[in-house]
């Protein structure tokens, strides 16, 4: 009985200890089933120890891509900047004395008003102060904020973290409407290549994910993926020279507009692309965007195509009714009372009456087509948003009458770029080249090498035959005596052969033709192997100059003769050898030379000498190229600049 009752208590015993291991390990897994579901997961977990701020995602902004010109040097870019920023909930603890104190730190201040507004934001955080990174630590910010919050016995209630911003390196002159990003009321608004490219450019925002116990920290990383960089065509020391001269003859000119386009008429790539505006300043986008009659600019086209269809040759003489030609009832003139012009001279002297001859010899439909051909009516393919077809009559609107008005450039509607891509066709051995802004794309983390270009889906080009290179190479010559003989003699620059065609329009307003004008040059050199063209819109010059010959073909000579130092080599296609110690020599007003040198340019090459007078607004023309040899002021703030290779 007694051993019965011994072994019925072990029994018992050892049972309840075996369901307390039981239920005690059942328990501990659901906690830690739990506490790990929580842990991971973290729907409401703390975001910083002893905070009651609930979970927070901080996002991880990917480093925008950089805007390079063709040289390689930085047009839109990014500079970091040093972010001071609290959290909401201890900015709420710390009161509104203490921030007060702690804003005198960055000579900022606030209103009790403004403070209770901040504490009522949703944003996890407050920012406090942006500096320029290398301004913060060159002005010791965090000794002084640590001296102020020890004062304040505060410890540290500061976050501080980095950011970057967009910055343009060439934003006293580049025009904005290329590429440009701003923030407005509504929001951030990208321009031009911004917008176009912002794929490229922006890469993958990555994203933190910070969750917390009561005593330890952790958070998940998703790593953002910088964006890559583009590279243009653009050189940057020619849009420089191009959007100073163009503001000079904007404001010379009192000129609503002024557009200028400098190219390679062979490869279509674009080194300069300007356009500023009176009322838009540097946002002016109608280079692309406004359509506008080129008046005598269209000549050449017209004529290139009457030769290569051989309805006429350039001995070819016609009889220019003495500045008065009636065709039905309408009446067309000259600006002189031109008799007997042959073909060429027709387009020296710039001949409406001649002009609407020869296309009256030309079929309707080769006209027509013709003119298509050399891209009028479509857009050129450059990366802008909303860029113009231009306005080409369509077949049923198309009759003689309108055939004349095109013949001499009204009654058809163009861009700048379209104008000037199509006049290329014409000296560039006769293909129409679509042009081109973009050369390709880098990697973020490669460095700057030309050989890591890859090309970009989005940018093709279209090339076809338009005219004849016979042809082309007969026009290039007629335009050469437009510069030696006609209306473009304000164009031409000893030393340098020179062709090109004057324009000048009434401008249409409602449906009358006013007493505005635009006048254009579009001019090429060399002449015998065209490297660069320029072409040049002045929109309403006012004052007593508004033709063609005597506004825009001035402004084109004072371009080329700035940009010709830095495009010699080019041109050439050799490298031109610099002296190791060339002599130097500075001529005053007075005449008299000395060794001094007042502008500090002794010891650069041609271009650097050049880079550091444009930017510091002082005016200057040229002579020769290579090496500066001396320099002779010739005027109030003007200087003439001599090259030791001529």
């Amino acid at each position: 009985m007694d051993r019965w009752i011994t072994v019925r208590t072990r029994n018992i015993t050892y049972a309840k200890r075996k369901n307390f291991y039981f239920v005690a390990s059942v328990f501990l897994i659901i906690y830690a089933v739990i506490f790990f579901f929580m842990l991971i997961k973290a729907n409401t977990e703390k975001v910083f120890a002893y905070s009651d701020v609930k979970r927070q995602k901080e996002v991880l902004k990917a480093i925008r891509g950089t805007i390079y010109d063709k040289n390689m040097d930085i047009i839109a870019g990014n500079f970091y900047i040093a972010k001071i920023s609290i959290r909401k909930d201890i900015l709420e603890k710390i009161g509104y004395e203490n921030y007060k104190e702690i804003l005198k730190i960055f000579g900022k201040s606030l209103t009790k008003k403004q403070y209770k507004k901040l504490l009522k934001s949703e944003r996890f955080t407050v920012k406090v102060a942006e500096i320029p990174y290398n301004d913060f630590f060159e002005g010791r910010y965090l000794r002084k904020i640590s001296s102020v919050l020890s004062e304040l016995k505060l410890g540290d209630v500061l976050i501080f973290d980095y950011e970057y911003k967009r910055y343009y390196s060439t934003d006293r002159f580049y025009s904005r409407f290329l590429a440009y990003m701003y923030q407005d009321k509504n929001g951030l608004k990208k321009i031009g290549l911004e917008r176009t490219f912002d794929d490229i450019l922006k890469g993958q925002d990555g994203e933190r994910t910070y969750f917390f116990n009561k005593k330890v920290g952790f958070y998940t990383e998703k790593r953002p993926v910088d964006g890559e960089s583009i590279v243009l065509t653009i050189d940057s020391s020619v849009q420089f020279i191009c959007e100073k001269v163009a503001k000079s003859a904007l404001n010379r000119f009192r000129a609503d507009n002024v557009y200028v386009i400098v190219s390679k008429p062979k490869t279509g790539e674009i080194l300069a692309l300007t356009s500023i505006s009176r009322k838009y300043g540097k946002m002016n986008g109608l280079i692309i965007r406004g359509a506008y009659e080129p008046g005598s600019t269209m000549k050449p086209i017209v004529g290139a195509l009457a030769l290569d269809l051989g309805v006429v040759r350039i001995s070819d003489s016609f009889y220019c009714e003495e500045g008065v030609f009636k065709v039905k009832k309408r009446v067309i003139r000259d600006h002189e009372r031109f008799k007997d012009l042959t073909f060429r001279e027709i387009i020296w002297h710039s001949s409406n009456i001649g002009m609407s001859k020869i296309a009256l010899k030309m079929d309707d439909i080769a006209f027509y087509q013709g003119l298509k051909m050399f891209g009028f009516g479509m857009r050129t393919g450059l990366p802008f948003h909303k860029e113009s077809r231009g306005i080409f009559p369509s077949k049923k609107d198309f009759n003689v009458q309108r055939k004349i008005s095109m013949s001499f450039g009204y009654g058809i509607g163009v861009t700048a770029v379209q104008m000037a891509t199509a006049l290329n066709a014409v000296i560039n051995g006769g293909y129409y080249v679509s042009p081109v802004m973009v050369k390709g794309k880098v990697k973020p983390e490669v460095t700057i090498a030309k050989a890591c270009l890859r090309p970009i889906n989005e940018v093709s080009q279209r090339r076809w035959k338009v005219i004849d290179e016979t042809t082309s190479s007969v026009m290039r010559q007629i335009l050469k005596g437009v510069v030696e003989h006609g209306t473009g003699r304000q164009a031409a620059i000893e030393g340098i052969s020179i062709g090109g065609k004057t324009g000048t329009t009434k401008k249409l307003i409602g449906s009358r033709y006013s007493k505005n004008y635009i006048a254009s040059f579009y001019g090429f050199f060399p002449v015998n192997d065209p490297a660069i063209s320029v072409y040049v819109v002045v929109d309403n010059p006012r004052g007593k100059k508004f033709y063609g010959g005597e506004v825009a073909a001035p402004v084109f000579k004072e371009i080329v003769q700035k940009i010709y130092p830095y495009l010699v080599e080019e041109i050439s296609g050799k490298t031109i050898p610099l002296p190791d110690q060339p002599l130097f020599v500075y001529e005053n007003e007075s005449g008299e030379k000395t060794g001094n040198d007042p502008l500090g340019i002794k010891g650069l090459s041609f271009k650097q000498a050049m880079q550091k007078l444009a930017s510091e607004s002082v005016n200057f023309v040229c002579v020769g190229h290579g090496f500066v040899s001396g320099y002779k002021k010739v005027g109030k703030n003007l200087y003439k600049l001599y090259g030791s290779i001529r």
